[in-house]
């Protein structure tokens, strides 16, 4: 018979171990932002006896690709006030593209193929994607686009 402490040991291990595995995949599942090509998974279909072949020729397995998703121009003007952005690649935590206040009247544009983008105060502002305006809501909003 185990003891408590050892049971509860075991499952902290267990806990710990689910984490770290649920960090991998996110990272690795979700650092891939510049990449040109997204690859697709191939299906092999196997055979309990391979079919009979007339020829010796090398099998030729060719990678499906995808392009990548293009860029976008996102440009916010400060049409009714003040508004603080910060405007990151990809996510809230990659590189920051810009990070201030925009006066009223003031505009910015910047562009990516992913483009996380925090408002304070959106209300005053006018967001447009590739031209087309993007309504958002009011207040302190955190948008991904692209």
């Amino acid at each position: 018979m185990r003891s408590r402490a050892s049971d509860i040991a075991t499952a902290l291990l267990a806990l710990a171990n689910v984490i770290v595995i649920g960090f991998i995949v996110w990272e690795v599942g979700f650092a891939d932002d510049g990449a040109q090509t997204r690859s697709v998974p191939v299906e092999v279909s196997r055979h309990d006896t391979p079919p009979p072949r007339t020829e010796s020729r090398p099998v030729v397995v060719r990678q499906v690709t995808t392009p990548a998703p293009a860029a976008v121009r996102v440009t916010i003007t400060a049409a009714r006030g003040n508004c603080w952005i910060s405007a990151r690649r990809g996510r809230a935590t990659g590189p920051v593209l810009a990070e201030k206040t925009l006066l009223h009247g003031d505009t910015l544009t910047v562009r990516g193929r992913r483009i996380w983008l925090e408002l304070g105060a959106a209300g005053n502002v006018d967001v447009s994607v590739n031209g087309h305006p993007r309504p958002i809501r009011s207040g302190t909003t955190d948008l991904v686009l692209g």
